[in-house]
């Protein structure tokens, strides 16, 4: 279910945000290469849709307390996370993280990065999903701000 165009009252930000934040990655990966060649770099005087995205999460966090110049680069930090993440899933292989696959941990990768594979192999056997994982970070993202407008 899509969400809501704008949260019912300005306190339901971050739970907005989360949802929108899941809404633009999904949009975006039902496309062919839709975050790197429709989204990445794209000129909002052109691409309305995200310019809209744009407008509202700046009024969103706006009229959740944050400055207008806070809310702008708040929404411009988050998008381009949004964009860049579901672009970098886009291109990458699909991989067998099965922790005895060699392609998923070839020697020379596991020499010089092996707490990163040990790490990796952890978290995919364990069955995280590229939506967890991606859920993960926009908590993060959210989590900060949050912290920023309490510390104000």
């Amino acid at each position: 279910m899509p969400p809501a165009f704008f949260p019912q009252t300005p306190d339901q930000w971050p739970q907005w945000l989360d949802n929108t934040a899941l809404a633009l990655r999904r949009a975006l990966l039902d496309h062919p290469d839709g975050a790197r060649g429709v989204a990445l770099g794209a000129d909002l005087r052109r691409a309305t849709a995200l310019g809209g995205f744009f407008e509202r999460t700046i009024v969103v966090l706006h009229e959740a307390g944050f400055g207008l110049p806070e809310a702008s680069r708040a929404t411009g930090s988050f998008i381009a996370f949004v964009i860049g993440r579901t672009a970098e899933e886009q291109s990458l292989p699909d991989l067998d993280f099965d922790p005895g696959s060699d392609f998923a941990r070839p020697a020379d990768l596991v020499a010089r990065m092996p707490v990163f594979t040990r790490a990796m192999t952890e978290r995919f056997t364990a069955g995280e999903s590229p939506e967890e994982s991606f859920r993960f970070s926009v908590g993060i993202l959210i989590a900060g701000l949050q912290a920023m407008r309490t510390a104000r």
